[in-house]
């Protein structure tokens, strides 16, 4: 029997916990508040993603002004998301099993 052992040592280019990099990535307040209403409202990343690619967005886009939506990462929908779960499971867990939480 002939076997093959591969062995993997993936490295980040960048520190993803440093101050810096948190900084980058986090969205104004603005717009994670808006990005919570419409995950609220049950829209999933695509359908983000296609509001934030409207034509006023797209236009706007020049030297002077950055849009704010073009910051938003599928990442940042999918925590959310993640969390608004959570809260919802959290919600209607019965007592008994909240203590192993």
């Amino acid at each position: 029997m002939d076997t093959l052992r591969v062995e993997w040592d993936w490295q980040h280019n960048h520190d993803p916990f440093s101050a810096n990099e948190i900084k980058q990535n986090r969205i104004p307040k603005m717009v994670k508040q808006w990005l919570t209403e419409r995950v609220i409202s049950g829209l999933n990343w695509k359908s983000i993603h296609q509001l934030m690619q409207t034509t006023e967005i797209i236009q706007m886009d020049s030297d002077a002004v950055t849009p704010e939506a073009n910051i938003i990462k599928y990442d940042h929908v999918k925590n959310l998301i993640r969390t608004r779960m959570g809260a919802a499971v959290m919600e209607h867990l019965p007592a008994r099993l909240k203590k192993f939480t």
